[in-house]
C-alpha cells in the first residue's frame, strides 16, 4: 500500500483502497462469519489498479453461556500474543465535515479580505488550526499503517505543488504590480517577493518594521502569504519531530505495551498519547511565548512571528492525537466483537454520545462567534493574554467534535460548497489577495462590493482550476529529469525577475517633462513626490501632452540624516536604523549627479522622533541633540546646494504619532532657521497644508481617506488632493533658481 500525505487537503492518500472496517453508519456486507467492509478510508490514486479487497475474521456474536464463550474467545497470553499478530485496521471517521469546516473558515476569510466584514482576525488562528489537526493525523494514520513516516515522500508531497504555485503566483503578482501598481505597491512588492518565494516573508514583515495593518485598508498583492511562511515553516520541522516521537512511541509498545507483537504499535496507545503530551506542551508554550511576546507598541512582532502561532498549530496536533485514539479504540473494540447485552442500552448509549458531542460542537461555537465579535483588531491586548489561546482551543474542541458519527451539528459543515471550498482552500487563499488587488485596480470605483461581485467568483472558479489542473497533477505524478529542469528554469527565472524588474522600475524616472524632481530622505519622500504624478499637464485636454515634471525617486525607508542607532515612536515603539542610513552622504551625491535635478524634494521628518544615542534616548528638544542635528543640515547643504538646484525640504506634521508635537515642534523649528540660511533651500510646509495645530485631516475633501493606516503616508485620494499645491511649490521654486540665474549672468 502506497500512502503519502496531500500537501493542500493535509489528509492521508493511498494507491490502493485500504482496508476499512465498519464505522458508525457505514454499510457492510456479512457472509457466514466474515465481515466485509463495502467502503474504504483512502483516497485512490488516478489510474492506480484497484486492490483486492481483504477481509478480516470475525467470530459471530458468542452466546451467553460462560462455557461456550471461553471456548470462543481463549483467554490468556496465548490469546494476546495471537491478537498482537494480527494487524489492526483502522474504522476511519468520515473528515467531511472537518473539511467543510476548513471552507467555512476560508470563507470567513475571504470576506474579511474583501473588506465585507469588518471582524475576522481569528479566522486565521482557526486556519493553523485545522493546518495542525489534518498533517498531524494523516501523520498518525500512516505510521499505523506502515509502522514509520516517510519523510522524504511527505516534503516532497508539499513542495512539488507549491514551488510552482508559487512562483506562478508571484511572478504574474510581478508584471501586474509593474503595470497597474503605484511606486509606494511596487517598492512595498519587491522587498516581499523574495521574501515570499523563501517562505519568510512573515520574519520580513517583522524585521521592514512595517505596519500590519497598513494592509487591512489597503490590499497588497503579498500581504497575506505571511500565513503560508507560518505554516510552511512549522512543517519543515514538525515532521521530524513526529518522526523521532513515533519511533519512541514503537519501542515502547513493544516493551510495555500489554499486546507485544509485530504490529504491536497498532494496538497500543503508547505512540498517540506520546503525541498528545508533546502536542500539548507544544500549545501551552506558545501561548505563554504569545502572552510575553506582546507589547501595545509592537504588535505586529506577537502577531506574525511562526513562534507566537505555534499554539493554533499545536492545538489541531493535540486533537489529531485524541482523534486517532479514540479511532483506535473503537477500531480495537470491532475487531474483538465486543457487543452490547442490550439493543436498548446501545441504542440509549447512541443517543447519549450524540447529544453531549452535539452539545460539545455547539458551545465551541458560541464560544468562537462570541470571540470572533470582538476581534475587531490584531492589536487588543486580551487576543495575546488568552484570545487567541482560547480560539485555538475551542477550534481543537469543535473539529474533533465534527469526526464522531453521531454528531448533528456536523450535518450544517457537510454543506457541499463548504467542502468544496475546504479540498481547494490552500490554493484558494494563495490566489485570492492578488485577485482581489487587480478588480480594485480594474474596477472604476475600486470598492468592496466590487471584489465581493467579481472577485471572489473570480477567486473561487481560478483557485479550483489551478487545484485540479496544476497543483494535484503535479504532486501526483513521478518527476523525471526533464521537470526538474524545467521546474528549476522557472524558479532561476521568477527570481531573476523579482530581483531586476522591481529595482529596474524603480530607479526609472517618472514623467516626462522639462522639470527634473528628485525625491531624497525616507520613503516619506518617495511617497510625497508620487503626488506629482497627478499634477496637470500642459493640455488637460491633449492626451498626448507632456507631464510638467520628470520625478526620480530615490528615498531610502528608514533612513534620515540623523545619526542614531534606533528611533521611537510617540507610542513608544522602537525600531533599529537600517545599516544602509550611515553612508546617506554618498547615496545623496550619486542620485544628484545622475539624475541632475531642477529642484531636489527632501522629506526627513522622521528625524523629529526620539532617537538612541550614545546608548541613551534624546530628542531634539534637548540644546545637545538640536546642536548636532544643525551639524548633520550643514551636511545636507554641501551636498545638496553645490550648484544652483532649488532645494524644498517638507517640515513636520504635529499629529502623525510618530513624533509628539513637541518633538515635531522643535524640528520645524530647526528646518526654518536652516532654510533661513541658505537662500536656495525653501521650507515645504506641509503642516499648514494638511493639519491644523489640533489635529491633522484625516480625510480629503472626497470624503475619502487621506493617509494609508499608518497616518503618515498618503494614500492615492490623498496625493491627488494635495497635488495642485505641491506642483505650485515645485514650480515656485524651479522659477526662483530660473529667476535667481538669469539675474545672475545678465550684464
Amino acid at each position: 500500500m502506497d500512502v503519502f500525505v496531500d500537501p493542500h487537503t493535509s489528509l492521508l492518500c493511498t494507491r490502493h483502497s485500504s482496508l476499512s472496517l465498519p464505522f458508525g453508519d457505514e454499510p457492510t456486507e456479512r457472509k457466514g462469519d466474515m465481515v466485509t467492509p463495502r467502503a474504504t478510508s483512502g483516497i485512490a490514486g488516478p489510474g492506480d489498479p484497484p486492490e483486492p479487497r481483504e477481509t478480516v475474521p470475525t467470530p459471530v456474536v458468542p452466546p451467553r453461556s460462560t462455557r461456550r464463550r471461553r471456548a470462543v474467545h481463549p483467554a490468556g497470553a496465548a490469546a494476546r500474543r495471537h491478537v498482537a499478530r494480527t494487524r489492526l485496521p483502522l474504522a476511519e471517521p468520515s473528515l467531511r465535515a472537518a473539511v467543510g469546516l476548513r471552507g467555512f473558515v476560508m470563507l470567513g476569510i475571504l470576506l474579511f479580505d474583501a473588506g465585507i466584514t469588518g471582524v475576522g482576525v481569528l479566522n486565521v488562528e482557526l486556519f493553523l488550526m485545522l493546518m495542525g489537526f489534518f498533517v498531524t493525523r494523516a501523520l498518525l494514520t500512516e505510521h499505523h499503517v506502515s509502522g514509520t513516516v516517510r519523510l522524504v515522500r511527505f516534503y516532497l508531497g508539499r513542495l512539488k505543488p507549491l514551488v510552482p504555485l508559487l512562483a506562478l503566483t508571484i511572478g504574474l503578482c510581478l508584471f501586474a504590480v509593474v503595470r497597474l501598481g503605484t511606486y509606494d505597491e511596487l517598492d512595498r512588492f519587491a522587498s516581499q517577493s523574495i521574501a515570499s518565494m523563501l517562505l519568510v516573508n512573515n520574519w520580513e514583515e517583522i524585521g521592514a518594521d512595517a505596519v500590519y495593518s497598513e494592509t487591512f485598508d489597503r490590499i497588497s498583492p503579498l500581504g497575506h502569504l505571511w500565513v503560508i511562511a507560518v505554516v510552511e515553516q512549522f512543517f519543515r520541522a514538525w515532521p521530524l519531530v513526529i518522526f523521532a516521537v513515533l519511533a519512541l512511541g514503537r519501542l515502547l509498545s513493544r516493551r510495555f505495551a500489554r499486546h507485544a507483537g509485530r504490529h504491536s504499535w497498532q494496538w497500543s496507545p503508547i505512540t498517540a498519547t506520546l503525541v498528545l503530551v508533546l502536542s500539548a506542551a507544544g500549545a501551552v508554550f506558545g501561548a505563554l511565548v504569545m502572552h510575553s511576546g506582546f507589547t501595545s507598541t509592537d504588535a505586529e512582532r506577537a502577531y506574525l512571528g511562526t513562534d507566537t502561532h505555534l499554539v493554533g498549530l499545536f492545538a489541531g496536533a493535540a486533537a489529531a492525537a485524541v482523534s486517532y485514539l479514540v479511532v483506535q479504540r473503537r477500531s480495537r473494540r470491532l475487531l474483538k466483537r465486543v457487543v452490547p447485552r442490550s439493543a436498548l442500552l446501545s441504542r440509549m448509549s447512541r443517543i447519549v454520545r450524540s447529544l453531549l458531542v452535539s452539545l460539545a460542537s455547539a458551545a465551541s461555537l458560541i464560544g468562537l462567534a462570541v470571540l470572533w465579535a470582538q476581534a475587531t483588531s490584531y492589536s487588543l491586548p486580551w487576543l495575546y493574554e488568552y484570545g487567541f489561546a482560547l480560539t485555538a482551543l475551542l477550534g481543537a474542541v469543535l473539529v474533533l467534535s465534527l469526526t464522531s458519527p453521531v454528531n448533528q451539528v456536523s450535518r450544517f459543515f457537510l454543506f457541499s460548497p463548504f467542502v468544496g471550498l475546504g479540498n481547494v482552500a490552500y490554493t484558494v487563499f494563495i490566489v485570492h489577495l492578488p485577485i482581489f488587488w487587480l478588480v480594485l485596480k480594474l474596477a472604476p470605483a475600486g470598492s468592496s462590493w466590487d471584489v465581493l461581485v467579481v472577485g471572489l467568483p473570480a477567486t473561487l472558479l481560478l483557485g479550483s482550476g489551478v487545484h485540479h489542473l496544476i497543483s494535484e497533477p503535479l504532486r501526483q505524478r513521478r518527476w523525471n529529469p526533464q521537470g526538474l529542469v524545467i521546474m528549476a528554469s522557472l524558479l532561476v527565472a521568477t527570481t531573476a525577475a523579482l530581483w531586476f524588474l522591481p529595482s529596474t522600475k524603480l530607479d526609472a524616472p517618472a514623467g516626462n517633462g522639462d522639470i527634473a524632481v528628485l525625491a531624497l530622505g525616507d520613503s516619506r519622500a518617495n511617497n510625497l513626490s508620487a503626488a506629482l504624478a497627478f499634477a496637470e499637464k500642459e493640455d488637460a485636454d491633449d492626451p498626448a501632452a507632456k507631464d510638467p515634471f520628470t520625478v526620480t525617486r530615490a528615498g531610502v525607508r528608514g533612513c534620515g540624516i540623523a545619526d542614531a542607532s534606533q528611533f521611537r515612536t510617540a507610542g513608544g515603539r522602537e525600531s533599529a536604523a537600517p545599516a544602509a542610513c550611515g553612508a546617506w552622504e554618498e547615496h545623496w551625491a550619486k542620485a544628484i549627479q545622475t539624475a541632475q535635478p531642477n529642484v531636489i524634494l527632501i522629506d526627513v521628518s522622521r528625524d523629529a522622533m526620539a532617537r538612541r544615542v550614545d546608548g541613551g534616548w534624546t530628542d531634539l528638544t534637548d540644546p545637545g541633540t538640536a546642536a548636532r542635528y544643525r551639524e548633520s543640515l550643514a551636511t545636507l547643504a554641501e551636498v545638496t546646494t553645490r550648484g544652483r538646484t532649488s532645494v524644498v525640504i517638507a517640515n513636520a506634521r504635529l499629529h502623525t504619532g510618530d513624533a509628539t508635537p513637541e518633538q515635531a515642534a522643535a524640528f520645524n523649528a530647526l528646518l526654518d532657521e536652516f532654510a533661513a540660511a541658505h537662500p536656495q533651500v525653501t521650507v515645504l510646509d506641509l503642516q499648514g497644508e494638511v493639519c491644523t495645530d489640533a489635529a491633522c485631516t484625516p480625510m480629503t475633501l472626497l470624503g475619502q481617506g487621506m493617509y494609508t493606516d499608518d497616518r503618515v503616508h498618503f494614500s492615492d485620494a490623498g496625493k491627488k488632493q494635495i497635488a495642485p499645491w505641491l506642483s505650485a511649490q515645485i514650480l515656485a521654486a524651479y522659477r526662483g533658481a530660473t529667476n535667481t540665474t538669469t539675474a545672475a549672468t545678465t550684464p
